[in-house]
C-alpha cells in the first residue's frame, strides 16, 4: 500500500521533489501545503489548506523547502501535524520530530532581551520606528487570511457569493506582487467576475472587517506613548498592503496618533527586507534610529543590515506556543475556531514578557474556557428551533438556568429566532419519582445506583425508607406510591407553570446519560426532542430517541475532558437559587438547604452576567448560524483550566462548591 504524503512548500525545491517521488511508487502525494498559496496545484497535486485535512487523510508531512528554514517551519506546523496524525521528514527522510522533539521554538532568546535593556535602548535613541502588525496592532483571530473569511461571510448575507474568498483573495494578492488593495481587487475582479459594484462593497467590507477585528497590543502601545510623551521621533514601518491613507485612519481609530511618518511597503515600492527600513535610517542622517518589530526576518535582521538598533517583540502567538494553548492550535479547522483561539491569544500575551498561563480577571477566564461551551450550545439550539416548531423550550433546572437567560437575551437581540422559553425546576431525584409506574422501574434504579432494598441510600433515591418490618414487596409498594403522589403534585407544578403536556417542546439539558429527560418525558403525551452538550450513550433503555441532539456524543468507554470537569460547568451555569428535591400534593417544590456562602453564589452571578454579555458580542461578528466550532478545539479550551494559574479574583473559584441532590451533600467544583 503507497504511503500517503502531504509536502510543504511550492518553490524550487518543491517542484524537484515531486518529480522524484513521482518515480516512487510507495509514495503517493495526496496535497501540497504551503504558507502563502492556498489554492491551485503543483505537478499536479492540489494545493490544500490546514482547515482542509481530516485525520487519517496522510502518514507524514515533507518539508520540501531550503533546509535553512526547516526549525521555522518546524516550528510553525508542529501543532497542526500533531493535530492530524502527521509525522514531519525532510526529503532526505529525517525524522523532525525525533530530532527536534515536541518542545521546539524558533529563538531560544526569546526572552533574552529585558524591558529594562529595551527601555536603555529606546531612551538612548532619537527616532523610534515601530512596526505595525503584530506588535503595536494585533489581529483577534489567529491567521490574517481570516480575516478573509469573515468578509467571506459577510458578504454572503447580502448576495454576494465568492467560493472560497479566503484562497482567492490571497492568490490575487500574490499575483499583484506587493501592490496596493485596490490593486488586489481589481484582480479579484477579473478571476470571479464581478461587477465593479461587488468589487467596491467586497472592498470595503474588508477594510471594515479588519478594522473590527484589530486591537492595539496595549504593553507596546504604552511604549508607544511614552516615546511621543518623551518628545521622540516616532515613524512607523509596515509591510502592508493597506494604503497610507487606509492605514492612516485604522490607526486614528485604535488610539495611535503622534507619529512623524508613515512608511508603507505597497506606496514605497519596497519591502522592509527589500531596503524599507534602509529609507527610514536615510532619511534622519547622523541619528541613532531604533526599530521594534517581531518578524525576525523582516524586523530584526533587516534593521540590523540599514544600520539600526532592533528591539524584538516576541508574537502573542509564538508566546502561546509554549503554553498548554499550543495544543489548540493545530486542532483549528474554522473562522470560530481562530476567532475564539485568536482572541484569547491577544489577551494573555499582550505582554511579551508572559512566560506562564496565568488568569487573573474573571473575563479572560469566562472568554477561554466556558464562552466556547456557551456559543456552541446556543448554536446547537438556534439550529433546532429553526428546524422545527416548538410549543416552548424547556431547560431544566438547575444548569438549564443560566442558558435559559442566555436564550432570552439572544431572542431580545434578534440573534436567536425561537419560541418562548420556560425554566422548569426538577433533579435527577425528582424525575425518578415522578416517573416511575412498576417494579421494574425501581429496579432500574437500584441497579443504576448498585443498591438493595435494604440500602440506606433509597430514602434519599425513592423517598421511601427501608425498615425492618418490610418485605421487598411491601418496600415495593410504597415507594409507587410515593412516586404516584409526587407525580400528582409535579403535574399540578408543570400546570402553573403554562405547560401543556399535548404540545411538543425541546428539552435542553447541559450533560447527562438521559435519567431525567427519560422520568420526565413519561409525563408528556408526545416524546419531547432533547438538547445536550454532552449526551453520555450508556443504556439503552435512556436511548428511546436513538439521536438526540448533542454536540458531543460519547459512547461507552469514550472520553471528553468536558465530562470530566463537568462539576465545574454544572457550578457555573447552575441556578443562584435552590435546588429541588421533591414537591408537594399543591405542586410546591421542595427544596433542599442552602451549602453555598453568599459570596460563591455572588461570583457565579458575575460569571453569568459576563458570559451572556460575551456571548452576544460573539455572535455580532459571527451570525449564529456560522458559529459551529471544531469539539476538539472547545474541548481543549476547557481542559486549560485545569492548567492554569488562577490569580487575582479567579482565585475565588478554587472555593466554589456545587450540590449534589442524589446524595445531598456539597462537592467542590475544582478538584
Amino acid at each position: 500500500m503507497s504511503k500517503r504524503i502531504f509536502v510543504y512548500g511550492t518553490g524550487v525545491n518543491a517542484v524537484r521533489y515531486l518529480q522524484e517521488v513521482k518515480q516512487d511508487r510507495n509514495i503517493k502525494v495526496v496535497g501540497i501545503l504551503d504558507r502563502y498559496h492556498l489554492s491551485g496545484q503543483m505537478q499536479g497535486v492540489p494545493i490544500v489548506s490546514w482547515g482542509d485535512i481530516q485525520p487519517g487523510s496522510g502518514e507524514r508531512i515533507v518539508i520540501a523547502a531550503n533546509p535553512k528554514y526547516f526549525k521555522e517551519i518546524y516550528v510553525r506546523i508542529l501543532p497542526y501535524a500533531v493535530a492530524n496524525g502527521l509525522e514531519i521528514y525532510t526529503t532526505c527522510n529525517q525524522n523532525l520530530i525525533a530530532y527536534f522533539g515536541l518542545q521546539a521554538r524558533i529563538r531560544g532568546k526569546i526572552h533574552s532581551m529585558d524591558e529594562g535593556t529595551i527601555q536603555g535602548i529606546i531612551q538612548n535613541a532619537e527616532v523610534i520606528s515601530f512596526d505595525i502588525f503584530d506588535t503595536l496592532l494585533v489581529r483577534r483571530v489567529l491567521n490574517p487570511v481570516d480575516i478573509f473569511k469573515l468578509v467571506e461571510i459577510k458578504a454572503r448575507r447580502i448576495g454576494i457569493d465568492v467560493k472560497d474568498f479566503y484562497k482567492v483573495r490571497r492568490e490575487a494578492e500574490l499575483v499583484v506582487n506587493g501592490k496596493d488593495i485596490h490593486s488586489i481587487y481589481q484582480e479579484i475582479k477579473n478571476i470571479s467576475e464581478l461587477s465593479e459594484r461587488e468589487k467596491n462593497i467586497l472592498l470595503n467590507l474588508e477594510i471594515e472587517t479588519e478594522s473590527e477585528m484589530i486591537t492595539p497590543r496595549q504593553y507596546v502601545k504604552k511604549m508607544f506613548d511614552e516615546c511621543i510623551a518623551k518628545g521622540k521621533t516616532v515613524v512607523l514601518s509596515s509591510d502592508m498592503y493597506l494604503t497610507a491613507r487606509l492605514l492612516e485612519k485604522l490607526l486614528t481609530d485604535k488610539g495611535i496618533i503622534g507619529y512623524k511618518r508613515l512608511y508603507v511597503s505597497c506606496e514605497q515600492g519596497v519591502s522592509k527586507v527589500g531596503g524599507l527600513l534602509q529609507r527610514v535610517k536615510d532619511d534622519f542622517p547622523g541619528c541613532k534610529v531604533v526599530h521594534v518589530g517581531d518578524d525576525w526576518d523582516a524586523d530584526i535582521k533587516a534593521a540590523v543590515a540599514a544600520g539600526m538598533n532592533p528591539v524584538y517583540i516576541a508574537k502573542a502567538y509564538d508566546l502561546a506556543l509554549a503554553t498548554p494553548l499550543g495544543s489548540c492550535v493545530g486542532h483549528i479547522k474554522n473562522i470560530v475556531d481562530s476567532i475564539m483561539v485568536g482572541e484569547i491569544i491577544c489577551k494573555l500575551f499582550d505582554n511579551p514578557f508572559t512566560k506562564d498561563l496565568s488568569v487573573e480577571h474573571l473575563e479572560i477566564f469566562a472568554k477561554l474556557c466556558l464562552l466556547p461551551i456557551v456559543v456552541q450550545y446556543m448554536y446547537l439550539l438556534n439550529k433546532c428551533v429553526n428546524e422545527k416548531q416548538y410549543q416552548a423550550v424547556l431547560f431544566i433546572a438547575r444548569d438549564g438556568y443560566f442558558f435559559k437567560n442566555c436564550y432570552d437575551v439572544l431572542r431580545e437581540a434578534d440573534i436567536v429566532h425561537g419560541p418562548d422559553s420556560k425554566y422548569i425546576l426538577c433533579s435527577r431525584k425528582l424525575a425518578i419519582r415522578t416517573g416511575m409506574q412498576d417494579e421494574e422501574d425501581i429496579q432500574e434504579i437500584m441497579d443504576i445506583y448498585e443498591m438493595s432494598e435494604h440500602d440506606i441510600h433509597t430514602e434519599g433515591i425513592f423517598g421511601v425508607l427501608w425498615n425492618r418490618g418490610m418485605d421487598a414487596q411491601l418496600f415495593y409498594t410504597e415507594v409507587l406510591e410515593h412516586s404516584r403522589k409526587t407525580r400528582a403534585g409535579y403535574l399540578k407544578y408543570l400546570g402553573k407553570m403554562g405547560v401543556e403536556l399535548d404540545k411538543a417542546y425541546l428539552y435542553c439539558e447541559l450533560d447527562g446519560q438521559g435519567t431525567g429527560y427519560y422520568w420526565i418525558n413519561r409525563l408528556f403525551e408526545q416524546d419531547m426532542d432533547s438538547l445536550y452538550l454532552i449526551r453520555q450513550h450508556v443504556r439503552e433503555r435512556y436511548d428511546r430517541i436513538q439521536m438526540p441532539t448533542a454536540y458531543i456524543h460519547l459512547k461507552p468507554g469514550g472520553y471528553s475532558s468536558l465530562l470530566e470537569h463537568v462539576a465545574i460547568l454544572e457550578m457555573i451555569f447552575t441556578s443562584p437559587g435552590l435546588s429541588a428535591l421533591d414537591v408537594d400534593s399543591e405542586g410546591k417544590i421542595v427544596f433542599a438547604k442552602e451549602t453555598r456562602t453568599a459570596s460563591q453564589i455572588k461570583l457565579i452571578e458575575r460569571i453569568q452576567t459576563i458570559l451572556i454579555e460575551q456571548t452576544k458580542s460573539f455572535f455580532e461578528t459571527i451570525p449564529i448560524e456560522n458559529a459551529m466550532m471544531s469539539p476538539s478545539v472547545a474541548e481543549r479550551l476547557f481542559e486549560i483550566s485545569s492548567e492554569i494559574k488562577l490569580s487575582g479574583e479567579c482565585e475565588k473559584l478554587t472555593e466554589a462548591s456545587l450540590f449534589d441532590e442524589v446524595i445531598e451533600i456539597s462537592l467542590p467544583a475544582f478538584t
